[in-house]
């Protein structure tokens, strides 16, 4: 099937419009770890990408070791840092981007975002 016969409600034109973060944490069933390192709490954060057709993209980033900041925070932060590269762009295309962290303003982002981006 060609590109040209997909229903509209199927085109990949739509653009990042906005960003929604949600976290959460709990209590493991059990311990994880061992003479070093100990984790008895899932720390895991949700990032919503909706685009201006109304799709929504999910994914997922957590911490192993440290609480996450606030929601608020947490929105700040991405807002701040990842958001510039998002905003307008069309989800397709940044499936297939390959970008390198090299210092300046292309460095890792913090939190696990990157992974939930992907």
């Amino acid at each position: 099937m060609s590109h040209s016969n997909l229903p509209s409600s199927c085109s990949q034109t739509g653009t990042i419009r906005e960003a929604r973060l949600l976290r959460f944490s709990f209590p493991r069933d059990r311990v994880i770890g061992d003479s070093q390192v100990r984790i008895e709490k899932a720390n895991i954060g949700v990032l919503e990408l909706t685009t201006s057709d109304g799709l929504v993209g999910t994914g997922f980033f957590f911490d192993l070791f440290y609480g996450l900041p606030s929601e608020r925070e947490l929105t700040r932060i991405f807002e701040d840092q990842a958001m510039p590269g998002l905003k307008g762009e069309i989800p397709a295309v940044l499936i297939n981007r390959i970008l390198r962290p090299r210092g300046g303003n292309r460095r890792m982002l913090p939190y696990g975002f990157a992974e939930a981006i992907d």
